[in-house]
Parts: C-alpha cells; sequence; structure tokens
C-alpha cells in the first residue's frame, strides 16, 4: 500500500493495485511497482503538481530527477557525477508510471491520453544483424515506442564461474545453506522456484533417477511462486544424500508443521524462506 506524507492511501494507486492483483500480478511485482510509484509520487510532491495536472514535460523531468544524485530538482551537480539509477531502472519506473495513467485513462479517471502522447511507433531501418524466427511476419510494420525510454547499454550476462560457486559452497555455515546453493547450481532453477519445493516434491528413485518435481501451486505464503511451469528435473546422487541429511540433521529436529524445504532456522523456525 502507498501512503502520501500524512499517511493516508493514495487512492489511484490503490485501485491500480487491486486491478494488478485481480489479474493475478504476484506479490514480489506489486512490491517492485510500488516501489516505483513511490518514486514518482515523490516526485509530485516537490513538484508540487496533482497527478491529474502532468505532462510530458513533467515525465521527462522526472527522467532526469531519477538519474539525479541527490535526487532533487532543485540539485544540480557542477561537476559530472554517477547518475543514482541505471538506464534500465529508469526504464522500468517510466514503464510502470506508463501503464498507471493508462489505466486511469481506460477506466475515465483521467481525461488526458498520457500514453498516447508517450507512444510512437518507428520502423526499424537499416540492416539488422539479428532476425528472429517471425522476422518475415513482422518485417515493414512498426513497433512501439515510449519516448521517454532511455537506451539501455548492453551488457554481458554475468555467471558464476565452478571454482568460485565452490568457494561460495565452502563459506556456508550451515546444511540448508549448501543444499540451497547446490540445488540452484546443479538445477538452474531460479531462487523463487527453488524455495517454493515441498518436501514431497524430491523423489528418491535408484531405478529411473532421482528427480524434483516443480508442481505450479500458484504464488505460495512465502511470496515464491513457480514462473515456468510444472516439470521434473533429473538431480544428482549427491545433491539427494545433501537433502536427506538436511531432514535428518535439521528438518527432524526443528519438529516444525511446515512442508516447505526451506526454513527459518532462527527466530521463527516454522516460516518458510522468502524470497
Amino acid at each position: 500500500m502507498l501512503l502520501d506524507e500524512e499517511g493516508v492511501p493514495v487512492v489511484p494507486v490503490i485501485k491500480y493495485f487491486k486491478y494488478l492483483d485481480l489479474t493475478g500480478k504476484s506479490n514480489n511485482t506489486l512490491k517492485t511497482y510500488c516501489y516505483a510509484l513511490k518514486q514518482y509520487f515523490t516526485y509530485l510532491v516537490e513538484l508540487q503538481k496533482d497527478y491529474k495536472e502532468i505532462g510530458v514535460k513533467d515525465l521527462a523531468d522526472f527522467v532526469g530527477w531519477l538519474r539525479n544524485p541527490f535526487e532533487s530538482g532543485r540539485v544540480t551537480p557542477l561537476r559530472q557525477v554517477e547518475a543514482k539509477r541505471t538506464e534500465k531502472s529508469v526504464n522500468l519506473i517510466i514503464t510502470v508510471v506508463t501503464n498507471l495513467y493508462d489505466y486511469l485513462y481506460r477506466n475515465q479517471e483521467i481525461q488526458n491520453d498520457m500514453t498516447d502522447k508517450l507512444i510512437r511507433q518507428v520502423f526499424r531501418r537499416g540492416h539488422v544483424q539479428y532476425k528472429g524466427f517471425l522476422h518475415h511476419v513482422d518485417e515493414g510494420k512498426p513497433t512501439n515506442k515510449n519516448i521517454l525510454k532511455m537506451k539501455e547499454p548492453k551488457r554481458k550476462p554475468k555467471a558464476l564461474h565452478k571454482d568460485e560457486v565452490e568457494h561460495i559452497y565452502q563459506s556456508t555455515t550451515n546444511i540448508r545453506d549448501r543444499l540451497l546453493i547446490q540445488l540452484l547450481f546443479e538445477s538452474g532453477l531460479r531462487i523463487g522456484e527453488a524455495l517454493s519445493l515441498f518436501m514431497e516434491d524430491f523423489v528418491f528413485d535408484h531405478k529411473n533417477g532421482h528427480r524434483i518435481r516443480l508442481t505450479d501451486r500458484g504464488e505460495l505464503e512465502n511470496g515464491a511462486k513457480l514462473k515456468t511451469g510444472a516439470r521434473e528435473l533429473h538431480v544428482s546422487q549427491g545433491l539427494m544424500d545433501l537433502y536427506d541429511d538436511y531432514l535428518y540433521n535439521v528438518i527432524d529436529d526443528l519438529e516444525i508443521d511446515t512442508n516447505f524445504v526451506f526454513v527459518k532456522l532462527r527466530g521463527k523456525v516454522s516460516l518458510a524462506l522468502i524470497p
């Protein structure tokens, strides 16, 4: 929930979040959107404008506000300094704000179609080195582009080498973390998928191969969710041995009433780990 400076819920945002929740958006998505809109409404307070009075120039200034290391339109650095947010983070926030205005316009909450002013159609020009599988279908057709979107620098995906993973594995202080690290490394699961696993999802099968059964249970109480569909993954004997040791040395001693594999070891130990 987003509150204003007086502690009162921001009504248009509450309505928008209710719509997102009804359309199946995850809690993590709602948190990300809430943080983005918090930045926007903080900017509006400084600007002393209502969200209904905003124009394209105001949103363009908002992009500069987001990049300003002092997060203020009243302060301009005398020397070049590193931007507070990356281009990718700024684009995400602008997308959230644009979607909010699109929702409000479609529900006749505002009269100004901000999306129509921000989105323009562009045609691809010149030689494109990479062509998608359906390039011949979309060739010559325009695509929509937000005029406020910043160009994001290309970055190579970062990956850990096997020896780096081994170093992290050896640096852990408990068997739960060792199991989680080996599981992520061996299976390629997302962290949210790993933390959504139940004990019955680990299948011991010496004849046909040990495996993990990923089951779509929707969004769970710890916020974890299976995003890439139900499936089975074959895993090594070493991982299953580590899982067996974890059950014996940790889960059995805690006497917890939960099916989650990964749980807190301190405090309220019955609670599942949160992604």
